[in-house]
């Protein structure tokens, strides 16, 4: 088997570089990385003897003085689908939940003048005079359904 020095094997090695969320002016880092990433790939990295999520800028095209700057790796990629997905049901779930909450308040207000209406004729007469100046009134027909 053929022996490769240091310096060989890290030559062959891929890099890529990234930025960090907060960095100085768009400052960009090289790192090695085996695995698969786009531009735009969220990732965690070793960075300063901790981890760090940083954001995928280039992989390919880096220049020789910025690969010789690598010295720690990507750790792996973040699948931010799953949460993505997760705040599309969250944001979908709230607006149902101030759909419900239209319309229960709707209905309330059209029960409560629906009883008065039985009770007090002259209430009646008023949430009819109102219907005949506003047709869309809620007050005197069930609210309709708003698609």
């Amino acid at each position: 088997m053929a022996e490769i020095n240091l310096k060989q094997w890290r030559d062959s090695m891929n890099r890529i570089m990234v930025r960090f969320e907060n960095a100085d002016h768009g400052k960009e880092y090289c790192y090695f990385c085996d695995i698969e990433v786009y531009v735009g790939d969220v990732v965690v990295v070793h960075a300063r003897d901790t981890f760090s999520v940083a954001y995928v800028s280039k992989v390919h095209g880096i220049y020789p003085n910025q690969a010789s700057k690598a010295s720690k790796w990507v750790i792996q990629k973040v699948d931010v689908a799953a949460h993505e997905e997760r705040l599309r049901i969250e944001a979908l779930k709230q607006e149902i939940k101030n759909k419900l909450a239209t319309r229960k308040e709707q209905m309330q207000e059209y029960m409560i003048y629906k009883q008065l209406a039985k009770d007090d004729p002259e209430i009646n007469n008023l949430l009819l005079q109102l219907g005949e100046i506003d047709p869309t009134c809620n007050l005197i027909e069930p609210p309709k359904e708003n698609n």
